[in-house]
């Protein structure tokens, strides 16, 4: 929208600029264990997921933000309730169905 300068790199106006996201999520300045599938390590930050903060880039933003956000475990379900052993068959699917609350959003 108009010039600026970013750690001393001139920007014009109308340049469109691409962030290297990869390198940004496995940044081992500002992620411990970066390479690490750890997404534990967000349960007990005041950070708005749905907002503009970037904290939570692994999980993606926009279209592509992780489907599985706004899902949770049933009322009084416990992660060790869900089984996930596999069924034989054409497809593999769970031997137990996972369940799903729906909750309103308005």
């Amino acid at each position: 929208m108009k010039n600026v300068i970013v750690r001393g790199y001139d920007i014009p106006a109308k340049t469109m600029v691409i962030a290297n996201i990869w390198a940004i999520m496995r940044d081992p300045g500002f992620w411990k264990d970066p390479e690490v599938f750890w997404p534990e390590r967000f349960e007990d930050s005041d950070l708005q997921y749905k907002g503009h903060d970037f904290h939570y880039i692994p999980f993606l933003s926009g279209r592509r933000i992780c489907p599985g956000m706004n899902l949770a475990l049933p009322d009084g379900m416990k992660p060790e309730d869900v089984a996930s052993s596999e069924a034989i068959g054409l497809l593999f699917h769970l031997k137990t169905p996972l369940q799903l609350k729906a909750t309103p959003v308005f």
